[in-house]
């Protein structure tokens, strides 16, 4: 494996924020996953049930990475949050939704959610990653999400 300075550099750089906060990075790839050739999974997202500033310090560390170091592609275990609360799939739904805000790339969660999907075609759309909300209607239309008919 052919490290660079700068990869080297930026995998400390993500140690280190995630140990100030309390994450555990799982999974640091230097594969052809992204353009600058790493992706961070930030595998343990604290569970808001143990750690009420679970949500902030998800999205500090995700907009801290991408600060530093916008190639990097970052990816999180969503439902992790959500753990020991009452009507989990809310609380999930609206992390994915703060953490794509704060620049999630990918995410560890269930693609046959439909509210979950529902969420991200959505937040893509509203913060224009989607133009005019064109992939939010087409998944509509093709029944990713919403009702059944």
């Amino acid at each position: 494996m052919n490290l660079t300075f700068k990869k080297i550099l930026l995998i400390v750089l993500a140690v280190v924020l995630a140990a100030e906060i309390g994450f555990i990075f799982l999974l640091v790839s230097t594969g052809n996953t992204a353009p600058g050739g790493i992706t961070l999974s930030t595998g343990t997202v604290m569970a808001l049930a143990t750690m009420p500033t679970a949500m902030e310090d998800f999205a500090y560390c995700i907009r801290e990475i991408h600060a530093y170091a916008p190639e990097v592609k970052v990816t999180g275990a969503i439902s992790n949050i959500s753990f020991e609360m009452p009507a989990r799939k809310y609380v999930n739904m609206n992390c994915m939704a703060y953490a794509i805000a704060a620049g999630l790339d990918s995410a560890i969660m269930d693609p046959c959610s439909q509210d979950m999907m529902g969420t991200i075609y959505a937040c893509e759309a509203l913060r224009m990653a989607d133009k005019g909300g064109r992939k939010y209607n087409r998944a509509y239309r093709k029944g990713l999400f919403g009702q059944k008919k």
